[in-house]
């Protein structure tokens, strides 16, 4: 067994930055704990990976065999087991708030935060998603992308969704992504126009309502 405060950190270095090794690797070769690599590697103020990344790492590694056993044990391990309600309740909540990036969509996500309207994006409710849901007013908007309707599955689950935002006592506004540059204005005044017969009146800060002089 190396000493520990024998042990070559420049070689340490090298082979965990330049060679990939992981930690538990370099413990095995030096015959010290994991702790002690982790000790040097801080005291040479080298930027350890998170275990999202070295996950990565230890998959490039693999050969084409090694992925596609791991692959073949991941599958059999969860053959014919569904996700427990609670467990895909909290896989929900865990998209809630995370809107997707494209350009239109912000700018439409944008619009609607200009005239006061609270929408959460990806809203979870029970098991499912809504796009952009407005909680308040129990209105729910849907962006179809032109794969996401030819997708068998997912028109199954979106009957599903539909079912039971209806169970709910939602509204759900649906709309396909490529219509939206010419649909975003009246995709607004319709959610406002719900809003406004939910709670009487219109905001000042409302496109429609008259502008002061």
């Amino acid at each position: 067994m190396v000493r520990a405060h024998k042990l070559d950190i420049n070689e340490i270095v090298h082979l965990y930055q330049e060679k990939l090794w992981s930690e538990n690797e370099l413990a095995m070769k030096y015959g010290v704990t994991r702790k002690v690599i982790t000790r040097r590697l801080e005291k040479a103020k080298v930027k350890r990976r998170g275990r999202s990344e070295a996950g990565c790492v230890n998959w490039a590694r693999m050969t084409i065999e090694q992925r596609e056993k791991q692959v073949k044990a991941a599958h059999e391990a969860t053959r014919g087991k569904s996700l427990t309600h609670e467990r895909q309740i909290k896989s929900a909540k865990g998209r809630q708030n995370k809107p997707k990036t494209y350009p239109l969509e912000r700018r439409f996500y944008d619009a609607f935060t200009r005239v006061g309207l609270k929408g959460v994006p990806q809203l979870a409710l029970d098991i499912f998603n809504i796009d952009y849901g407005f909680p308040a007013e129990k209105i729910a908007v849907e962006i179809d992308g032109r794969s996401h309707r030819h997708h068998p599955k997912t028109k199954k689950q979106d009957a599903r969704k539909e079912n039971y935002l209806k169970e709910q006592g939602w509204i759900l506004l649906r709309f396909n992504e490529e219509d939206l540059p010419s649909s975003a204005q009246k995709l607004l005044q319709l959610v406002l126009s719900i809003r406004d017969t939910n709670t009487g009146g219109t905001s000042a800060d409302d496109p429609r309502a008259p502008h002061p002089s």
